[in-house]
């Protein structure tokens, strides 16, 4: 299990671009990232190499934001892929 942050903004234009741009002037490197979004709001999730520090710096700007535990999973980029792992997921459990 690893980190992830949870960023949460308006669903505007230019939003994910201001949420990374604090990383990026903070030199924290994003490993990977989703977004899920609703009308009026998004959030953005991401593994960060300073999770931590990447939610001092949001904060520091006014976000709202979270750490939580992910699992992070390496797949082969072939068809089945998901499906092969999900079903050995499922009896390991």
């Amino acid at each position: 299990m690893v980190k992830q942050n949870i960023v949460f903004v308006e669903n505007t234009p230019g939003s994910l671009q201001k949420v990374t741009k604090i990383l990026a002037e903070n030199q924290i490197d994003i490993y990977g990232f989703g977004c899920f979004d609703a009308p009026e709001f998004a959030n953005f999730r991401m593994v960060c190499d300073d999770p931590e520090k990447a939610d001092r710096s949001w904060t520091e700007n006014g976000y709202m934001t979270r750490i939580t535990q992910a699992i992070l999973v390496d797949l082969q980029d072939e068809i089945g892929g998901l499906t092969s792992f999900s079903a050995s997921w499922a009896t390991a459990t």
